[in-house]
C-alpha cells in the first residue's frame, strides 16, 4: 500500500546577505547613577564614537545626566571610582546645529 501526502515543500533557505561589519550600542543616555556603568560599557566593548540625538535639557526637561567633563583639561576630568575609569574632555568645537568632543 502506498501512502502519499500533499504536504508543501519545504520554504526556501532565507536569501544569503553579506554581513555588515557594523558594531555598535543603542541606548539612551545615563542618569547620574549609571554614568560610571555607561562608560564601563562604552570602554569593554571599544567604542569608538558616541553619537547623542538629543539635548541634556529639551522643553525645560532634563533628559539625561551630563556624562562627560564640562571642561577641556586634566584638572577638570570625571573620576568614576565605582568602575575604576576616568573620563578627560580632550577637545570641543560647537558649530550650529551640533557639538563634537573628543573624549579620552
Amino acid at each position: 500500500m502506498k501512502c502519499f501526502t500533499s504536504a508543501p515543500p519545504p520554504p526556501a533557505p532565507p536569501p544569503s546577505l553579506e554581513r555588515a561589519n557594523r558594531r555598535y550600542i543603542l541606548t539612551q543616555g545615563p542618569l547620574s547613577y549609571t554614568v560610571g556603568h555607561f562608560w564601563l560599557m562604552v570602554w569593554e566593548q571599544g567604542s569608538q564614537a558616541i553619537l547623542m540625538l538629543n539635548k541634556i535639557i529639551e522643553k525645560s526637561e532634563k533628559k539625561c545626566h551630563s556624562y562627560w567633563p564640562e571642561e577641556v583639561g586634566e584638572e577638570h576630568r570625571m573620576v568614576l571610582e565605582d568602575v575604576n575609569l576616568t573620563v578627560e574632555l580632550m577637545n570641543e568645537k560647537d558649530f550650529r546645529y551640533y557639538s563634537t568632543r573628543e573624549i579620552k
